[in-house]
């Protein structure tokens, strides 16, 4: 899994992993879940211009494994 740009200030871009159904969850730097969604597709793209500036962890979850990734907004 990956995300680009990072840093970012806009947009998110994630190559997501395997087939199938991705959860993803993004958590703020104290730990909450920002934003939640689901895809199908292996790219999503993903609007944090209102996000504040910080260090995210995003987790995206497959029928079989999870995969963490962080990023920073600016």
């Amino acid at each position: 899994m990956e995300i680009s740009p990072n840093p970012t200030s806009d947009y998110i871009l994630m190559n997501l992993p395997g087939e199938g159904k991705n959860e993803i969850g993004i958590f703020n730097p104290n730990g909450g879940l920002q934003e939640g969604t689901s895809t199908e597709q292996n790219q999503t793209t993903v609007d944090v211009r209102h996000y504040a500036a910080g260090y995210y962890l995003v987790r995206v979850s497959t029928a079989t494994e999870n995969y963490y990734v962080n990023f920073i907004k600016k």
